[in-house]
């Protein structure tokens, strides 16, 4: 298996893992202030998913499908509320 191809199947074997935590955190319910739907998808806080943190728990949101819209439409209240982060505002590992 060539190194892309390996790298990206870690990666989508901590996410798996990552999100039944965030599953069970949320108890499949979307993680929004106030919003009682449940959840469609496990967001990532940290756009482009490169950075090598963005699969850990803290940095995932379960959320509904009109929440997952807002939070990409609106990416400024989104960085406001902490729906999304900045990568520099995270550091690269952790402490």
């Amino acid at each position: 298996m060539s190194t892309q191809k390996q790298r990206r199947a870690e990666w989508t074997r901590e996410y798996h893992a990552a999100r039944e935590e965030v599953r069970s955190r949320s108890h499949g319910r979307c993680e929004i202030p106030d919003c009682i739907s449940l959840a469609t998808s496990c967001h990532h806080k940290l756009m482009g998913r490169k950075h090598p943190r963005c699969n850990e728990p803290q940095f995932l949101l379960n959320v509904c499908d009109l929440h997952h819209a807002l939070i990409h439409g609106h990416p400024e209240i989104s960085y406001e509320a902490g729906w999304l982060l900045h990568d520099w505002d995270v550091p690269r590992d952790a402490a």
